[in-house]
Order: C-alpha cells, then sequence, then structure tokens
C-alpha cells in the first residue's frame, strides 16, 4: 500500500474483469455494494510498442511498423522487409480507493497497485509488394494489486454505527490476444483486417472480516467472514478493422474500429466462514463481462522528410463492462436502494498527440519523440433511485442510497493529462525504442526491439 499521487497509462486494449463485493454494516441488514475493491481501476488502449508509446500513443494515422497489426492492420502494407518485434513492459499504476478509517469524512483517497513487468508484445510479419499477413501475442491487461480497507464509517450515520467492513484482497488479471492480421493497398488506401483469440485469467480474493473491529450480528452467529474467489479462465474472439488513406507524401488520415468479445467467469461465494476456517460450500455465479469496444480516427502530418507529427482522436465504449446485461459484478443480491442497473460507467473520448524528429549519426538514425495525451478517467458510478430522499422511504433505505453514493460519486471522472518521451535507434537490420510516459494515473516504462531480414 503506498500513500501517493502516481502517473498514469495502464495499458491496456481492449479489455477488462471485475469482482463484486458485499458489504455488511453493524446495525443493520447486510448491504451489497459491488465492486467497492475494484471501481477505482484504469482501463486504457494505449497501443503496443515503444515508439508508439513515446509519442503520447499516437499511432492509428502512421502505423507503420509491426505494432500495426493491433493499432491499425492497415499499416502492415508499409514495411518493406519480414521483421520481428518484441516489447517488454514495467508498469506502476496508482488504483484510488477510499481504504483510511477517516477516508469517508476527508474524501482523500489511498493509491494502490502493484509494479508489474510483462512482456507485452510480440509479433511476425510477412509484406510483399501489394499485400501483408502477421500473427501475434498481445498482453491487452496485466494488473495486479493487493490492498487492505479498514473499517470506514460512514458520515450522517454514527448514531447507528453505519460503517462498511474491513476488508483484505487481491487480485491478478491477465488478458492476452493471439492474432492473424491481413493488410492489402489499392493505391492510396491501404486496408486491414485483423481476427483474435481473446484470453482472460484471473485469480482473485476478497475476504470480508465479520468480527473486526467490531462484531456484527454474523460474528456473533458464529461465522467469521465473507469470502469471494475467483480462479477462472475465459475465451472470446474479437475482430479489428482499419484503413489508411494517403492523401499526400506529406498528409494520410487512418480509421480504426475494433469489435471486442464478452467473457463468461464464474465466481465462488462462501456467504460464513468458522473460525475453524469451515462454512457452508460456496456457490457458483456467472455474469458475462463485456470489453469496450473503440473507433479511432487520426491524422499524420510530415512537414520535413525528417519530422512526423501524430494526432488521434479515440472513442471507447466503457459502458460495456457495467450495464444491466453486463453487470461489472458476481453478485446476483440487491436490495431495493442498489439494484445492478444502478451502476454504469460512461463512455469516453481519449486524445492522443505526439511528434518524431530523425537525427542521422554516421549510419546510426537517431528518432527524438515526445507526445502528450488527456484521458479522462473511467470509474464506476451510483446512479440515485428516484426520490431517494423520500419521507417515505425507510431509514435502511436511505442509508443504503447513501452509502452507494458516497463510495462511488465522490471520486469524480476528472481529466488527465499525462505525457510522453523516448529514444529510437537504427542500426540496419536492428531497431531499438525506448519510451516512458507519466500521468496521475501511473508511469510506464516500455522497451522495443525490431528485427528485420
Amino acid at each position: 500500500m503506498m500513500d501517493r499521487r502516481l502517473p498514469y497509462q495502464l495499458c491496456l486494449v481492449a479489455g477488462i474483469l471485475a469482482v463484486t463485493t458485499a458489504v455488511p454494516f453493524p446495525a443493520f441488514a447486510q448491504v451489497h455494494l459491488e465492486l467497492e475493491a475494484f471501481q477505482q481501476i484504469e482501463f486504457n488502449f494505449f497501443p503496443p510498442g515503444a515508439r508508439a508509446s513515446a509519442m503520447g500513443g499516437a499511432f492509428i494515422g502512421l502505423a507503420d511498423d509491426a505494432t500495426a497489426a493491433i493499432t491499425n492492420p492497415a499499416g502492415l502494407t508499409r514495411l518493406l522487409r519480414p521483421e520481428i518485434a518484441l516489447q517488454g513492459k514495467w508498469t506502476d499504476p496508482a488504483i484510488q480507493r477510499f481504504s483510511d478509517p477517516n477516508s469517508l469524512f476527508t474524501l482523500q483517497p489511498t493509491d494502490f497497485g502493484n509494479k508489474v513487468v510483462s512482456p507485452a508484445f510480440i509479433s511476425f510479419v510477412w509484406p510483399t509488394k501489394t499485400w501483408a499477413i502477421a500473427i501475434y501475442r498481445h498482453e491487452f491487461l496485466r494488473v495486479k494489486d493487493d490492498y487492505h480497507l479498514d473499517s470506514r464509517p460512514i458520515p450522517g450515520w454514527e448514531a447507528r454505527n453505519g460503517r462498511f467492513l474491513l476488508v483484505d484482497g487481491s487480485f491478478d488479471f491477465l488478458g492476452t490476444n493471439y492474432g492473424i492480421s491481413i493488410a492489402g493497398s489499392m493505391g492510396r488506401l491501404d486496408w486491414g483486417i485483423s481476427l483474435r483469440l481473446a484470453v482472460l485469467e484471473s485469480l482473485n480474493l476478497i475476504r470480508h472480516d465479520h468480527c473486526l473491529p467490531d462484531p456484527i450480528r454474523a460474528c456473533q452467529r458464529g461465522s467469521i467472514a465473507h469470502i469471494e474467489t475467483v480462479d477462472d479462465k475465459a475465451n472470446g474472439f474479437g475482430a479489428t478493422i482499419g484503413f489508411i488513406w494517403r492523401l499526400s507524401p506529406r498528409l494520410q488520415f487512418g480509421l480504426v474500429g475494433d469489435l471486442n468479445p464478452t467473457f463468461l467467469v464464474t465466481d465462488d461465494q462462501r456467504y460464513s466462514e468458522r473460525p475453524d476456517g469451515t462454512g457452508e460450500d460456496p456457490r457458483q455465479l456467472q455474469k458475462k463481462i463485456g470489453i469496450p469496444n473503440r473507433v479511432g480516427v487520426g491524422i499524420t502530418f510530415r512537414p520535413l522528410a525528417v519530422l512526423v507529427i501524430n494526432s488521434d482522436i479515440v472513442w471507447v465504449q466503457y459502458s460495456r463492462l457495467v450495464n444491466r446485461e453486463n453487470p461489472l459484478t458476481f453478485q446476483d443480491l440487491y436490495t431495493a436502494a442498489i439494484t445492478s442497473d444502478q451502476f454504469f460507467m460512461r463512455d469516453r473520448v481519449e486524445w492522443h498527440t505526439g511528434a518524431e524528429y530523425l537525427l542521422f549519426v554516421g549510419h546510426t538514425a537517431i528518432a527524438l519523440r515526445g507526445g502528450f495525451f488527456i484521458t479522462p478517467r473511467r470509474r464506476v458510478h451510483y446512479r440515485l433511485p428516484v426520490a431517494a430522499d423520500s419521507p417515505a422511504r425507510t431509514e435502511d433505505f436511505r442509508f443504503e442510497v447513501d452509502a452507494a453514493n458516497l463510495l462511488y460519486n465522490a471520486l469524480t471522472d476528472e481529466t488527465l493529462v499525462g505525457f510522453s518521451a523516448g529514444l529510437g535507434f537504427v542500426i540496419p537490420p536492428v531497431q531499438l525504442d525506448v519510451a516512458y510516459s507519466t500521468s496521475d494515473a501511473s508511469r510506464e516504462f516500455t522497451a522495443s526491439l525490431v528485427f528485420q531480414f
């Protein structure tokens, strides 16, 4: 656990998973507020490769290397020789949660998130004069965390000892694409299609303590905790289609669209665990998790032969993660104040801009790159019921509404501005690229190696 405000960029393509959190309250009937552990995870769709990352993630209009198999497969036609590309990535996220005992009064979150090193991308591309084919493996999701949330009183309900229980948990998500891309050229217009198998692996644990720091009724009945676990793997199919229109040697436009899969994942819930570790048999619940679809447009301008400027605008359908058909939860017990259709995420628009300048030292080409990106936070929110504060509502109803509203709406979808920079070195037939990006939600270092033959 780290009390910090770290930068942002959790590379993530196409996809995410989350698990439920059932929260009992002392002196009240048990209330199930989903996603307490996961509602603040940031999801992003930065393209793979250190070159694109150094330019703020702007690559849809350019897409002229092996990472185009993911970013915009139409760009594969620009490759002149077969090549193999490898990418490694180090990510340090800052996942915000209200965890300290007084955090619901101060509204000061704590940043969580484990540092992760991963082999993010590998591809092989075989081009010809008019078409190209690529095979690839791409990690669209890699995130780990271990967290502890203290028992937290709820403002306004201290007299009835209204509070969230102590929570301990961990999660480990790995999402991997295995795909093939085909691209062709029709004069100034290039096209490309990518088909992929997406595999989502999750290993997660959530434990709500019934006895600490203050015992609730369940503790008095011999139940010390509510346990939820996920150890599952799910598969789905996705596709990307892209176009690049080369208006002139200096100016070109890109268009790309992603259709992503829906995963069916199983959650095991044990509502009661006794001190000796026994309890009722866990029951299994299954939910569909829809991965966000994406549409992006990009423009690339070359004012000089050694200078390229890129800018992308991307719309991401984050609402697929949380809706009535695909609630981001495995919990099917709701109260009148808290139902699955009251949790939602907003679709968002992101902007990425960057530039690359080439200079030559002997036979070595050196690329200087930089960029920035504007990406709003994407949190799960709670929609208040109609007439939530009506005197006709019961006190328990108003309490549940206040608790959910505070937990899910106190942190807003503020706009994040991030920056990136990097270098590239080309000594044929090898190219080495490095990049560093940072914002208020994570920081990331990326290295890529390309070998042409």
